[in-house]
């Protein structure tokens, strides 16, 4: 606002007011009392004097109550100018870095200035141990000129308390480690006692039985030993799952991978051991009774064996075993069935994983299985 003095009196002025802004224009109405033909306005002394005054004493007020709350914060405020020398500095930021307060003004910043991202800094505590503080650098403007903020907040507890977490965190891995590997060990012995004992036995098929059992433990034990050797003990990869249980099944019915093929599509699929473990289990049975009954020695040509799982947007799982061999009996229900392996598989699918089966015996055998995850 600049004013232009055309005539003085004793007790008023009268001026011409220029306007610059918004707050000129608020201010010109505060103290204006009228105005003459030419455009002139009239202004009394004393009327400007007060409303100088006032303003005077709002600014004072306002640089009070900034510096007070500015002063009180935990955190250390930093002003510095575009070289790195200290134009302001607070009374947290002061005790952080322990410097004299006669002679922070105009010092040199020792730590480098690293804008837009958190950098760590050490700092000093009243008790004289050192912690840490992170710093974050923006941009501003200090008294007209460029300048950067530096915000300190000590985050020694923080971090003390994070790396009270990871120490825990990193106890209870090993714990959950040494769990599933007792558990594994646990069924592999059992596993090998069954063993020991289908050796006593003559019967054909109560040594079926056994070996039968022997499958379903180990396919079990499998499931922890995956997790055992996962860096997500939440979570089972059942690629590297089945694989591992294919391999298993295929050498305890002395089958040659040359004369039954099995493909295997379950990228991408991850599930916890509430759900691996009868998954597991669906999956032994199925493919243990293709490698015996899908596949007569009669039979000349190359055989297969798919095993495919994908989940879609509603988190439904769709597991699919099919086999290209001889088939089921034309008619046959799964829920009265005397198979006990068919039996387990329609326990364990309506039971455990509360979904549905499926089976369709057009061409070979084909096992549709739908749960949510």
């Amino acid at each position: 606002m600049i004013p232009i003095i055309k005539e003085e009196k004793p007790d008023a002025i009268k001026v011409l007011m220029v306007e610059d802004s918004e707050d000129d224009a608020h201010f010109m109405k505060e103290i204006l009392l009228d105005s003459d033909p030419s455009g002139f306005q009239v202004i009394h002394t004393d009327k400007l004097s007060k409303a100088l005054k006032q303003k005077s004493n709002e600014l004072h007020a306002s640089r009070k109550s900034f510096h007070n709350i500015v002063e009180k914060s935990i955190d250390g405020i930093i002003v510095l100018d575009t070289s790195g020398v200290i134009h302001y500095a607070n009374s947290a930021a002061i005790s952080q870095l322990r410097l004299q307060p006669e002679n922070i003004i105009g010092s040199k910043f020792g730590c480098p200035i690293i804008k837009d991202e958190a950098t760590e800094i050490d700092v000093i505590h009243k008790n004289g141990k050192t912690g840490t503080a992170e710093m974050r650098v923006i941009d501003t403007v200090w008294q007209g000129e460029k300048a950067s903020l530096a915000l300190l907040r000590d985050v020694t507890e923080r971090k003390r308390t994070e790396e009270i977490i990871k120490a825990s965190l990193d106890e209870k891995v090993i714990l959950l480690k040494e769990i599933h590997h007792r558990v594994k060990n646990n069924l592999q012995i059992i596993c090998s006692l069954l063993h020991l004992q289908s050796k006593y036995i003559e019967d054909s098929d109560s040594l079926k039985m056994f070996e039968d059992s022997q499958n379903r433990i180990r396919s079990m034990a499998m499931v922890h030993e995956n997790l055992y050797d996962s860096k997500d003990f939440a979570k089972v990869d059942f690629m590297n799952y089945i694989k591992s249980l294919a391999l298993s099944l295929y050498q305890s019915y002395r089958v040659d991978p040359m004369s039954i093929e099995l493909k295997a599509n379950v990228e991408g699929i991850f599930m916890g051991i509430d759900l691996a473990i009868p998954c597991g289990l669906i999956i032994n049975e199925l493919v243990s009774n293709a490698l015996k009954h899908a596949f007569p020695p009669s039979r000349r040509e190359k055989g297969h064996i798919e095993i495919e799982m994908h989940q879609d947007g509603d988190n439904e799982i769709e597991l699919i075993v099919g086999d290209d061999g001889v088939g089921m009996p034309k008619g046959l229900d799964l829920k009265k069935t005397e198979s006990l392996g068919l039996q387990l598989v329609n326990v364990l699918v309506e039971g455990q994983l509360q979904g549905k089966v499926k089976l369709d015996n057009g061409k070979g055998t084909k096992f549709q299985i739908k749960f949510r995850s």
